[in-house]
């Protein structure tokens, strides 16, 4: 039996576009980056978004993500967190992440009240 090892081509194009963005992720991720077109970003943002969220750290996200995921949904005087807990978009792993670096105080920058009390709200609604 024979295996086709031959790797996928893409175009040069694409291929230096999306080390283009790679290498550009940490700065996008910061500022949003006006040398790139809309389109571009959004291509490059579905296409590395879990490694652009990770890159964020738990609670997190990008402005890319509330502009092509969330547009006019970011609740800006709220904690990050707690938007995107009301959204359905924190995940199981990063609530524990934000509870360890709490490190049991009840009202941490890391793990609001707010966020708290919404966790608890569900919990006593699930039962």
């Amino acid at each position: 039996m024979t295996v086709n090892r031959r790797k996928k081509r893409i175009s040069k194009q694409t291929h230096r576009l999306t080390n283009d963005f790679k290498a550009y992720a940490h700065m996008m991720i910061v500022t949003p980056g006006v040398e790139y077109s809309e389109d571009f970003i959004s291509d490059m943002w579905h296409l590395h978004r879990d490694k652009l969220i990770d890159i964020c750290g738990a609670g997190k996200r990008s402005w890319i993500f509330w502009k092509f995921e969330h547009p006019g949904v970011r609740d800006y005087t709220e904690p990050e967190c707690v938007a995107l807990y009301r959204i359905g978009e924190l995940r199981e792993d990063e609530i524990k992440k934000l509870k360890f670096w709490a490190g049991g105080d009840n009202d941490s920058s890391y793990f609001p009240r707010e966020l708290r009390e919404l966790i608890e709200k569900k919990g006593r609604a699930s039962r």
